[in-house]
């Protein structure tokens, strides 16, 4: 590769080095790492696959391997094997980025080499952690993404402000667009590229132990949750924070929240609404994941606080059987510890506290501030205002004290079940 080191210049005898093994057998993938003298001082990593002919090993800086794991442990090379080398390129790219100080590496070689890497991978494990992670079901691999993120950006943002750079000079440093650090700083990414994050660690002059947590919320904020890819659904970060709440504060005036929905209520008042039939499906689909939220068995889940209106349980749609299986849910799903499930009667007079729907998400983290989403026609929308979101919660308060207590409400749902027979 273009500027790297021969074996003999590092003065590395390759065998007597330690090489880790991926499996047994020829095509196992081999790593071993070194440490060069003189002017090539510094951790170098060599890679061979057992077995080749050629002998060939190749040798990579510590910042190359570094995105190279971060590429592979976020599924960056899926299905290596199959796709063609452009594409392989595009990847590797990705996860390499810019070299610190933005000058670009060059990538042909590069791309040559990593084509011939990943087409001889096969199922090459990184702590006993499978390559592919494409397509996994919400778990905790998704768990706390969304709300890292968020710290993270908080961070990078008071980083900068400590060490005295604007914006816009941290950018020319680095060679980067104007604006990029500002979007960092506003939570406007998708996933942050740890080469990114760490030219910012470095230009700061981040003391190691703090730069390990921050590479640490980095990394947790890559992971892969399985709303990302529906976008046409989730135009923010709503799921995402949903999905990392400890406690969920929600009142919608007319209908159930989806979170209490069965699939035959949520279908009847999709189908009313202006959205096509395609985008229905998928919201339907969405929902009814977002619900398992609320089945975690190991810690997790959230404690739901829901406040529901006589409304939303006395429209006529589907059949008499449909709206009784709704009702019979709201009982069963009201029984669960984490559940605070209430309602507000027409005969207890006009609703206290709240009048438009709301969701208030607060979080497992010490420090970390809740965050609050509005529901419309149109959409989801974020509340941004620290002070709005105060507002909203006290707002709820009061609507929880206009509503029955949770034995009260499960007693008139059960009585109302009795009229639909």
């Amino acid at each position: 590769m273009t500027g790297k080191p021969t074996l003999e210049e590092l003065g590395i005898d390759a065998a007597a080095q330690r090489w880790q093994r991926s499996g047994a057998g020829d095509g196992a993938i081999e790593v071993a790492m070194v440490t060069g003298a003189g002017p090539l001082a510094g951790d170098w990593v060599l890679m061979r696959v057992a077995g080749d002919p050629a002998g060939r090993v190749l040798v990579y800086d510590r910042h190359e391997w570094e995105c190279f794991l971060d590429g592979v442990k976020n599924g960056e090379f899926d299905d290596g094997v199959a796709v063609d080398a452009v594409e392989l390129g595009r990847r590797w790219r990705r996860a390499a980025g810019e070299r610190p100080g933005g000058r670009r590496r060059t990538t042909q070689p590069l791309f040559r080499e990593l084509t011939y890497v990943i087409h001889k991978l096969g199922s090459y494990i990184l702590s006993a952690t499978p390559l592919s992670r494409r397509r996994r079901p919400m778990s905790d691999d998704a768990y706390g993404a969304t709300v890292a993120k968020r710290r993270l950006s908080r961070q990078l943002l008071q980083l900068r402000v400590k060490s005295g750079y604007t914006a816009n000079h941290v950018c020319d440093m680095l060679n980067w667009g104007r604006g990029k650090v500002g979007r960092f700083e506003a939570n406007q990414w998708k996933r942050p590229e740890m080469s990114d994050i760490r030219d910012l660690l470095r230009i700061y002059s981040v003391a190691p132990e703090e730069r390990d947590e921050i590479e640490d919320l980095a990394i947790r904020s890559r992971a892969r949750p399985w709303w990302r890819d529906c976008a046409d659904v989730f135009e923010n970060e709503f799921a995402g924070f949903e999905n990392d709440a400890s406690r969920i504060r929600v009142f919608i005036p007319l209908v159930l929240p989806g979170l209490l929905q069965t699939q035959e209520y949520a279908e009847a008042f999709m189908k009313i609404g202006p959205r096509p039939p395609a985008w229905r499906r998928e919201a339907l689909r969405t929902r009814l994941r977002r619900q398992e939220i609320l089945d975690r068995t190991n810690g997790t889940a959230p404690e739901l606080i829901a406040i529901v209106t006589e409304a939303s349980l006395l429209y006529q749609w589907g059949t008499r059987a449909d709206r009784r299986d709704q009702i019979q849910h709201l009982i069963r799903i009201g029984k669960r510890p984490n559940i605070d499930l209430r309602i507000q009667r027409f005969a207890d007079g006009p609703p206290r506290g709240l009048m438009s729907a709301i969701n208030v998400f607060d979080f497992p983290e010490e420090g970390e501030p809740p965050i609050a989403y509005t529901e419309t026609d149109i959409g989801i929308q974020e509340v941004t205002s620290t002070e709005h979101v105060a507002m909203y919660s006290q707002s709820f308060d009061r609507a929880v004290d206009g509503a029955l207590e949770p034995d009260d409400t499960t007693l008139y749902l059960r009585q109302l079940a009795l009229q639909t027979e």
